[in-house]
């Protein structure tokens, strides 16, 4: 018999389960793993797996939704196997490419999110093969 992947859920923000249902309202989402904090939060909502204090991309692209205070900055961690030309970052609306290189960081706005009140939500799609991935706050609101 194969492997069976499972879930465990585990929340840590306020009104967890209204976000959490916001997500798969508006951006279709499917939560699999959340990994974060103690301000800003990620949620794997493709195949992508949690690995040390962030995720695997399971294929050539992961998405995410990133959610924390509408004032924060996000750092955003690359990391590939091999230095590589191509591949962007979908934050919201805006398309970030990566640096050719084994390493790209970037620091990105909460405020590029949807506005949950207390929080904001970003829809992330990140392209770059063999790809870990961490999302972490940079400065406080």
């Amino acid at each position: 018999m194969g492997y069976e992947p499972a879930v465990s859920p585990q929340l840590a923000v306020r009104r967890g389960r209204a976000a959490i249902e916001f997500y798969k309202a508006a951006f279709d989402a499917r939560e699999l793993y959340r990994v974060g904090g103690p301000l800003v939060y990620a949620t794997a909502v493709d195949r992508s797996e949690p690995e040390d204090g962030g995720f695997r991309l399971a294929g050539p692209e992961g998405e995410f939704v990133v959610d924390g205070p509408p004032a924060a900055s996000v750092r955003v961690d690359v990391r590939r196997a091999a230095a590589q030309t191509g591949g962007d970052l979908r934050w919201g609306d805006r398309v970030v490419p990566l640096a050719a290189g084994p390493t790209a960081s970037l620091v990105l706005p909460m405020s590029a999110g949807v506005d949950l009140g207390r929080a904001s939500a970003v829809p992330v799609r990140l392209r770059a093969r063999d790809a870990w991935v961490r999302f972490s706050a940079d400065a406080a609101p």
